[in-house]
């Protein structure tokens, strides 16, 4: 029995606990009387105040701590309440609360009481659009009037009813999500003609084929400027010597051979390399091709070897 009692007390206290966490927090402006009774001593003034905080309490808000209040309200400065929602803003930040409200009470000629306010939330985005309410003061005391004017002005501007995080009250803003556009998908019609091998699936063998052949190209145009050099030099020594000097132009027969065979082995290798060149840009072997140059019995020799 003890411990049935135990476990409701805990559930009593833990709903209590719970319906005192999820009232969102707002920290009130002073309210601001513009006229108030003829005889509206400080005395009176200071419980209007305190039926403002009451009041709103009742309403379903959770007020800062005493020391909080009063410390967010030491060395504001601000007096643009009124009409600057950033103001407001400011306030609630110095009390760590969500929201700041701003509450003006006015009793006018006809002896109406008229209560008017708005909520503003920390970072500046007016959450509760200005509401005014207005009672008649009737045979009430301006305070209990003024009560009765807070209790209604409240419940207009659906304090109970505001967000108690910022993650829910952000949602507010976030719009309806949008349906993505249907996006029709082109039919594709199969080829029988195989479409060409992206470059990054071509094998290496074609870079062999460009970079080797450049190689060859230029060594077959050193051998042939060599040649050239060596066949040029004979042939002018031959000239020299071919009026008195018959020894030495003899001499200098085999020379202008030799130089004549580079020149042309040079140019046999500067075609090749060429040719590997461009058959490495345009052709793409099955496997990566054997390159051979030698020197045969009719000149030199160049064999380029792979499957095309």
């Amino acid at each position: 029995m003890e411990g049935r009692i135990l476990v409701l007390l805990g559930s009593l206290l833990a709903g209590s606990v719970s319906a005192q966490a999820i009232k969102p927090s707002v920290m009130p402006y002073p309210v601001q009387v513009k006229r108030g009774p003829a005889a509206f001593p400080r005395e009176a003034r200071e419980a209007v105040q305190r039926e403002y905080q009451r009041t709103l309490r009742v309403g379903g808000a959770a007020l800062p701590a005493f020391a909080r209040y009063e410390g967010a309200l030491k060395g504001f400065a601000r007096t643009d309440c009124d009409r600057d929602d950033g103001c407001l803003a400011e306030l609630a930040r110095r009390a760590e609360a969500l929201y700041g409200l701003y509450v003006t009470l006015d009793l006018n000629l006809e002896g109406d009481v008229t209560a008017a306010g708005r909520v503003v939330r920390d970072d500046g985005v007016m959450v509760r659009s200005p509401v005014m309410v207005s009672k008649p003061l009737g045979a009430a005391s301006f305070e209990e009037a003024a009560s009765a004017t807070f209790a209604e002005l409240f419940a207009r501007l659906l304090i109970a009813d505001l967000p108690v995080t910022r993650a829910v009250a952000a949602s507010e803003r976030v719009p309806a999500p949008v349906a993505p556009a249907r996006v029709e998908t082109p039919l594709e019609v199969a080829s029988s003609t195989p479409a060409p091998a992206p470059v990054a699936d071509r094998p290496l063998a074609p870079l062999f084929l460009l970079v080797t052949g450049g190689a060859v190209a230029l060594v077959g145009a050193s051998v042939a400027i060599a040649g050239g050099v060596i066949g040029f030099s004979a042939a002018r020594d031959s000239s020299r010597n071919s009026l008195g000097n018959t020894l030495a132009s003899e001499g200098a027969g085999p020379d202008l051979a030799f130089g004549r065979t580079l020149t042309a082995a040079g140019f046999v290798g500067l075609g090749a390399g060429v040719a590997m060149a461009v058959a490495g840009l345009f052709v793409f072997p099955s496997k990566a091709p054997t390159v051979s140059l030698a020197l045969g019995a009719g000149g030199p020799v160049f064999a380029v070897g792979g499957a095309f």
